[in-house]
């Protein structure tokens, strides 16, 4: 189910984990880059992200999938939770309806 709170959550600090990443690079973010830096998973020491060098954890507040993919996803996230780990990212599925013309 769509929990409205988390997102309202998240996006009350979105603001100051923006301005934290943007004083501790020193320089203007890219949208990319302030969606990306206010997603870490553990934003307390925040670096610079080098390209195909460094690692990060992010912490979605929400996901999109599509078609048989979202399908696979929704199962392990189903397993996820028969192991107890918590959860509480929520999921979008787009169907795409192929349309056949007469």
């Amino acid at each position: 189910m769509y929990d409205v709170e988390i997102v309202k959550d998240f996006y009350s600090e979105f603001g100051a984990k923006v301005e934290r990443a943007r004083k501790a690079l020193d320089r203007p973010l890219t949208l990319t880059e302030k969606i990306l830096y206010a997603h870490l998973y553990d934003n307390r020491e925040i670096s610079p992200l080098g390209r195909c060098t460094d690692y990060a954890n992010f912490r979605p507040d929400r996901v999109a999938m599509q078609d048989a993919t979202a399908q696979m996803a929704l199962l392990g996230r189903d397993n996820v939770d028969i192991l107890g780990a918590d959860n509480d990212v929520d999921g979008f599925v787009f169907l795409e309806a192929l349309v056949h013309a007469f």
